[in-house]
């Protein structure tokens, strides 16, 4: 007698390998030496395939707080409507928008397909007091999201700056030395 086995992938195992769970939180850091905090970030995707450029620049501040306040710029003003200027004058809408509620105590879940993004980590929490000093930033990497098992972690940590807004270094939940000043540790 024959025996005949087949074998083969059920659907479930087909959708899984182009989709990839990933993990996001975002955190305020008052001083270098101080435990961080929970903060509510908005994290957006942006495909970058085919090495996308995108327009982002750091801005230097200098003046108080009351004026800080009142700082326009252009791309956070796009990121908060889920968009980004490319470097050729185009604007794109994020692929994925996923908000990490500071609520939470863990990260926050997304499903994505895999491939290469612009991620982009905008603060999304309180703007009382000096609260303003973490507001008017973001930090954006580019990330490539293989399928693996475990999901991908990204975490980023914004610190309390006066002196700079925009664009900030992707700084994450266990990386030192910060590559930024902050306010309260001079």
């Amino acid at each position: 007698m024959t025996a005949l086995i087949v074998v083969g992938c059920s659907k479930s195992d087909e959708e899984k390998s182009d989709i990839q769970e990933i993990w996001l939180n975002g955190y305020k850091a008052l001083t270098p030496e101080s435990d961080y905090e929970n903060i509510s970030t908005t994290f957006l995707l942006f495909k970058a395939d085919n090495n996308e450029e995108f327009d982002v620049k750091k801005q230097t501040f200098s003046g108080n707080i009351l004026d800080y306040q009142k700082i326009q710029d252009e791309t956070w003003n796009l990121l908060s409507k889920s968009k980004i200027k490319k470097k050729d004058g185009s604007i794109v809408d994020a692929t994925y928008s996923i908000f990490a509620s500071s609520i939470k105590e863990t990260y926050t879940s997304a499903k994505v397909k895999i491939g290469k993004y612009f991620m982009v980590a905008i603060y999304s929490d309180s703007k009382t007091g000096y609260h303003w000093l973490y507001s008017n930033k973001y930090a954006c990497q580019y990330v490539d999201i293989p399928y693996r098992y475990n999901p991908w972690d990204y975490s980023v940590v914004f610190p309390c700056d006066l002196h700079n807004y925009g664009k900030i270094e992707w700084v994450s939940w266990n990386q030192t030395p910060y590559p930024y000043e902050f306010e309260f540790s001079k």
